[in-house]
Order: C-alpha cells, then sequence, then structure tokens
C-alpha cells in the first residue's frame, strides 16, 4: 500500500512539471482501475487533453 501512495504522490508531484501527462498514463495502465479511485488525480489529467482534441476538429 506504502508503495502506491508513493506512487500517487509522485504523480501529483510532477503533474505541474509534466503536463504532458505522457508518465501519468503509462502508470494508469500499470495500476489498472484500482489507481483511478483512490487516486482522482488521473481523471484530473485526462481533462486537459481532452479540451484540447475537441478545439482540433
Amino acid at each position: 500500500l506504502v508503495a502506491l501512495q508513493l506512487e500517487i504522490d509522485a504523480l501529483t508531484a510532477p503533474k505541474p512539471e509534466r503536463p504532458q501527462a505522457s508518465g501519468s498514463g503509462h502508470h494508469q495502465s500499470s495500476g489498472g482501475g484500482k489507481n483511478q479511485p483512490p487516486n482522482g488525480v488521473i481523471q484530473s489529467e485526462p481533462l486537459p487533453p481532452s479540451p484540447s482534441s475537441a478545439n482540433r476538429n
């Protein structure tokens, strides 16, 4: 469980530094659906790229 918390912290820390959310996506796949509910940050990350994609269309 500690490892999970560490990963969550790492995701929230690099978030501002890495707006690409590229590394975050990788962790998502590793954690599966278990990381999504407790993290909650992952859901916020895909939000920024979502509007960008809509603008492209």
